[in-house]
């Protein structure tokens, strides 16, 4: 059912070409650790983390997409309005 209200809004976006964008993480995390109990977060222990969320799944076909520089978690969290990924955001 979300799927659909999704790909529903980015029909429409590009029949009325309402500009979108998608931003996708690149960095990789391991806050998993964190969240998993010990008994089962052991089995992961010497990764160097993953990332959540791929673009494939983050983004739509059809629309503009790009990656930043940072790890999900911090995907809504910028220094400032001087740092260059918010800048980039923001335009």
């Amino acid at each position: 059912m979300v799927i659909e209200r999704v790909q529903k809004f980015a029909e429409i976006a590009l029949c009325i070409m309402l500009p979108v964008r998608y931003f996708y993480e690149t960095k990789k995390t391991d806050i998993y650790r964190r969240i998993l109990p010990r008994s089962i977060s052991r089995w992961t222990k010497g990764s160097k983390g993953f990332v959540l969320v791929v673009e494939s799944s983050a983004c739509i076909h059809g629309h503009y997409r790009q990656g930043l520089d940072k790890q999900y978690v911090m995907m809504n969290k910028f220094e400032g309005h001087d740092d260059s990924q918010f800048k980039f955001v923001r335009y």
